[in-house]
């Protein structure tokens, strides 16, 4: 019995456990249902109506599946089986449609129970996590996005911590540096800047990421992977998360490419001002060369006439021999300068290279330092190369003056200069004839011309046909020579390539095709220059007819 004055306190009544469910399913966020083996509603929770707009009485007795988007239910279906099979509860997330006809994402955690007799349900709690999946491929995308900017600009990029380690780095940042991504993530950006540098790399860091600074620029050196520095425009700007300063952002822009195109631009202005003049020049030696060769032809008349009254007086006769001769090479000359300044369409036909050899040769032998000796060992009964004659003494002249300017070095030193110059038939070998895209086998003509001058640097050799590029400065060279016989001799279909040892001798290699009867029609081989008691035209049929 109960102590006097006091009562019991009354027992609270049991609650059925059917009715706490149930009203959890009722009253919660999520979707709660039961389905038997074949994936049909049992009981659908009332709450399906305001995330999904069915109503219970819609869902119960139809399958589960029959809403299920078509690409996920492969996966729904295997999840379901493996689920009778392993007795284990299953969680994924797939699409099923709204009664509007849009999908919407849910997630599940799908628990088996079997009844008596072996009978199979499932209980679902199913979640709507559409809008978690929006933002989430929303996030794929931005990321992406970010990922495909940073590979793609040209700017150095990097981020960082808030104690100034490297969080990510762009491949730019990798690549100008030399570095791997691996060895820079998680390490200071100051250890990639030059020391001299570092003091006010890190004022600036301290600036944004302590006094709150919205942004800063700086001009520093990057030390790369190999020791070297690259000078650098950073710009600098917080990075921000969740309203406070979480680290900061740098770009970088290489100052030395910009410096270096600069200079490029520079140069090759100073370049086109010179070809300017020179274009200039040409045009005034054009017209001067024209007026003097009709000076000439007068004197050379005059010369006639008083040969003709002075026939009887062998004193007078020699005097007047000697006149004539300087007037017809002064002539000559004339004539070849004309030639050169002349814009003219090529005339391609046989041309007599030796004769052309000796022409030119004794043109530069006036320009040539004294000192140089010129050994020409070139044979006069070449066969002819196919090719216009201008440009085949524009090209033997660019490749001798050439030499004969890199020969004044040698003098200068006290070295004997020399220069040789010879000429043979071959066929093209087969890794030349590769290398330059020509049949292998063709008949060539092999042109040598070599000096014994200070060289050309290995490193340089790969671009002395490039325009405007010289090894000499100020006013000894322009930089075209060069290139526009390489410009010359492959119009020709011909190659030029040049060996050289630095320190000892250059030589210039030229092939130019050998021409033949079959390449031109009989009327096309014209003489180019009188050559002793034959015609050369003569002269050159014949050794086209022989070659």
């Amino acid at each position: 019995m109960a102590p006097l004055g006091l009562n019991p306190l009354p027992t609270s009544e049991p609650v059925a456990e059917a009715e706490l469910y149930r009203s959890l399913a009722e009253t919660g966020r999520d979707l709660i249902c039961q389905t038997g083996a074949t994936g049909r509603y049992l009981y659908a929770s009332p709450n399906h109506f305001q995330l999904l707009g069915y109503t219970p009485d819609e869902l119960v007795g139809h399958s589960f599946f029959k809403q299920v988007h078509p690409d996920d239910q492969i996966s729904v279906n295997r999840h379901y089986v493996l689920g009778l099979i392993s007795h284990q509860p299953a969680h994924l997330q797939f699409r099923f449609r709204h009664k509007s006809g849009e999908w919407r994402w849910l997630e599940t955690n799908g628990q088996p129970i079997f009844g008596k007799g072996g009978r199979w349900r499932a209980t679902l709690i199913l979640r709507d996590v559409t809008r978690r999946r929006q933002a989430e491929e929303q996030l794929r995308h931005a990321t992406e996005f970010r990922e495909a900017l940073l590979a793609c600009t040209g700017s150095a990029v990097t981020t960082l911590d808030g104690q100034g380690n490297m969080a990510m780095v762009n491949p730019a940042l990798c690549e100008l540096g030399g570095y791997a991504e691996t060895d820079m993530l998680n390490q200071p950006w100051l250890a990639i800047i030059a020391p001299q540098d570092q003091p006010a790399a890190y004022e600036v860091l301290t600036d944004i990421l302590e006094r709150h600074q919205p942004a800063s620029h700086l001009e520093a050196s990057l030390r790369d992977a190999q020791g070297g520095e690259r000078r650098m425009l950073f710009r600098l700007a917080p990075l921000r998360s969740e309203g406070r300063i979480a680290g900061v952002v740098i770009a970088g822009q290489d100052l030395t490419e910009l410096q270096q195109s600069e200079e490029s631009r520079e140069y090759l202005l100073e370049q086109l001002e010179i070809a300017q003049k020179l274009e200039s020049i040409g045009k005034l030696s054009a017209g001067l060369a024209h007026d003097f060769n009709n000076v000439l032809m007068a004197a050379l008349s005059t010369n006639e006439l008083l040969r003709m009254t002075l026939g009887d007086r062998p004193d007078a006769m020699r005097l007047l021999g000697i006149q004539q001769r300087a007037m017809e090479r002064a002539s000559q000359l004339t004539q070849k300068l004309l030639a050169f300044t002349r814009h003219e369409q090529a005339e391609t036909g046989p041309v007599d290279l030796p004769t052309h050899v000796r022409d030119i040769l004794d043109f530069c032998g006036t320009q040539f330092d004294k000192r140089i000796e010129i050994d020409n060992r070139v044979d006069e009964n070449l066969p002819p190369v196919l090719g216009d004659p201008s440009q085949v003494d524009q090209i033997l002249l660019n490749l001798l003056l050439n030499a004969g300017q890199a020969l004044v070095q040698v003098a200068d030193e006290g070295r004997a200069p020399r220069l040789i110059v010879e000429a043979r038939p071959e066929l093209l070998e087969p890794t030349l004839a590769q290398r330059h895209g020509l049949g292998t086998g063709d008949a060539m003509l092999h042109l040598t011309i070599h000096d014994n001058g200070p060289g050309i640097a290995e490193e340089l050799q790969a671009q002395i046909f490039d325009p405007f590029f010289t090894t000499r400065r100020g006013s000894q060279n322009c930089g075209l020579g060069l290139s526009t016989t390489s410009a010359l001799v492959r119009s020709h279909g011909g190659i030029i390539e040049v060996e050289s040892q630095p320190g000892y001798e250059t030589t210039f290699h030229v092939y130019l095709p050998i021409c033949t009867l079959e390449m031109l029609p009989s009327e096309d081989i014209q003489p180019d220059a009188p050559r002793g008691e034959a015609s050369h035209s003569m002269r050159l049929e014949q050794m086209v007819r022989s070659a």
